[in-house]
């Protein structure tokens, strides 16, 4: 939020509610989250994993999961979606040969629809695997819990994901 009140530019500033019952720690000081610059949480060879929003603790949690089954996952958290930091992005596939990207969004016409197009375009030749998306179905939000819990993506449903393209 600091970045975007600081910034000269027009900045839309979007946090989900659910994000406010996540506790993580903080840097000391006057930390500003970078716009338009991702973050590599974890470095890994196998697969890349590219969370979006409060995708990450999901992504976390499933990258653990992951380590216990020998699958080395590299975490990328986008921090900010426009601009895109498809630099990162590229460095970490051509590293990987693989990626799945994780949001809340919809699977359909949202960020990681984007994100999957430029690297089928612009690495079709480093990926040993079609670009895969978990992500919420195309239909109307739930908004009952236990509705809720099916329509959302976690660790589990990307960890299933992971499983499946490294094989």
């Amino acid at each position: 939020m600091k970045a975007a009140i600081r910034d000269d530019n027009p900045v839309l500033y979007v946090e989900p509610l659910a994000s406010y019952k996540i506790k993580m720690m903080m840097p000391d000081g006057d930390y500003i989250t970078p716009i338009g610059k991702a973050e590599v949480v974890k470095e890994g060879k196998d697969i890349t994993i590219v969370s979006i929003g409060r995708m990450r603790a999901e992504a976390e949690k499933a990258v653990s999961v992951l380590e216990g089954s020998g699958i080395k996952a590299e975490l990328i958290d986008l921090l900010t979606v426009n601009p895109l930091d498809m630099e990162t992005i590229y460095a970490s596939v051509k590293k990987t040969n693989r990626c799945v990207i994780i949001h809340e969004a919809k699977k359909i016409m949202g960020c990681g629809a984007e994100i999957a197009a430029s690297l089928q375009e612009d690495l079709f030749d480093w990926l040993d695997a079609p670009v895969a998306r978990v992500a919420a179905p195309f239909t109307h939000i739930a908004f009952q819990p236990a509705l809720e819990k099916h329509y959302l993506p976690d660790a589990e449903k990307l960890v299933a994901k992971v499983k499946e393209m490294i094989g």
